[in-house]
C-alpha cells in the first residue's frame, strides 16, 4: 500500500491529543526508514519528521512560530 498526503492528513486530523500525534509521527518515521518505497510520492525527510515530533512533544506546539507573528 502506498501512503499519500491525503491519507496521512486525514489520519492525523482524527487524532485529538498531542501524545497521539507524536506516536503517529514516530510510527510514520519508522515506516519511512524501514519501507521508503511506501512514501515514494511524499517529499518528507526523516529530519522533518524529527522536527515535527519535537514540536508536538513540547508543552505548547509551535509556540515560537506563534510568538513571532
Amino acid at each position: 500500500m502506498e501512503m499519500t498526503k491525503e491519507i496521512m492528513y486525514d489520519q492525523f486530523k482524527t487524532l485529538k491529543s498531542n501524545d497521539e500525534k507524536v506516536k503517529y509521527l514516530v510510527d510514520l518515521k519508522e515506516m519511512k526508514q524501514k519501507t521508503p518505497h511506501v512514501f515514494r510520492n511524499i517529499k518528507i525527510s526523516i529530519k522533518q519528521f524529527n522536527n515535527l515530533i519535537k514540536e508536538y512533544s513540547s508543552l505548547v506546539p509551535f509556540s515560537a512560530m506563534k510568538r513571532d507573528c
